[in-house]
């Protein structure tokens, strides 16, 4: 909910080419390279045997 308050308080921000185009950066890249080292820091948590395990699940899935 407070999410959505501060969305509607900073929604004046779009408005500007530089401002939309920084905002238009940070929600996509940079969200999706944090929420990818968030996942790297939990699987490799663990161990390097669960790196090994998601690795080569991830290759028998793409191959």
């Amino acid at each position: 909910m407070l999410y959505v308050l501060l969305g509607m308080a900073f929604n004046f921000l779009m408005k500007g080419e530089q401002t939309r185009l920084g905002i238009e950066f940070a929600s996509e890249t940079l969200l999706r390279t944090g929420v990818a080292l968030l996942r790297w820091a939990q699987v490799s948590a663990p161990g390097w045997g669960s790196v090994v395990t998601v690795l080569a699940i991830l290759h028998l899935n793409l191959v």
